[in-house]
């Protein structure tokens, strides 16, 4: 599905935009990875937040940098840039930094904002999901369900969070998508 989206649905009769649903769906089986994989040793204290975010680093981010120099090539080839700006947003690749005033997100990898939500989502996982109240998790789960409708009606879909104009809205998004996953558990 996702590469329908990325190809502009020259793959296939299925339509191109509804395909970057299947992204959401990452986000769901992310949460549920992290879920199993992570929950009972962040409650008992095996593994902390950040030793949680450590290894998800260390899992994704070797492939994500080996990306960077044909982005760069690309990026290079396709707008011409000087090399103040190409190092500029390179440093910016590396420490994995949304660059909100260039063309898309991360220009040198454009769906590494997924990478990043997933990074996020795992922050707010092992911070706060563990340790809150089922009553605390549906009010978040409700205020980011809101902020994210209000993102879907400014953008005309869900498709949010990949462009720097509804960027903010994937936070909520990816929010959303991982209580998603956590809340009908905690209420049956």
């Amino acid at each position: 599905m996702v590469m329908f989206l990325h190809t502009g649905g020259t793959l296939g009769p299925i339509p191109a935009n509804i395909s970057y649903l299947a992204v959401d769906l990452f986000f769901l089986l992310s949460g549920v990875v992290l879920a199993n994989s992570y929950e009972k040793r962040l409650i008992t204290g095996q593994i902390s937040p950040a030793g949680l975010l450590l290894q998800r680093i260390i899992r994704l981010y070797p492939l994500y940098l080996l990306s960077l120099p044909i982005g760069l090539f690309s990026y290079a080839l396709q707008n011409g840039s000087d090399y103040s700006t190409l190092a500029d947003l390179l440093l910016r690749a590396i420490l994995f930094i949304p660059s909100t005033n260039q063309e898309g997100i991360f220009p040198f990898n454009g769906p590494s904002w997924s990478l990043f939500f997933e990074l996020w989502a795992g922050v707010l996982f092992s911070v706060l999901l563990i340790r809150l109240s089922l009553r605390s998790l549906l009010a978040i789960a409700l205020g980011a369900a809101g902020i994210t409708m209000y993102g879907a009606l400014v953008a005309g879909n869900f498709d949010i969070g990949p462009e720097a104009g509804d960027f903010r809205f994937g936070f909520f998004k990816s929010a959303v998508l991982v209580l998603a996953r956590d809340l009908p558990l905690q209420v049956i």
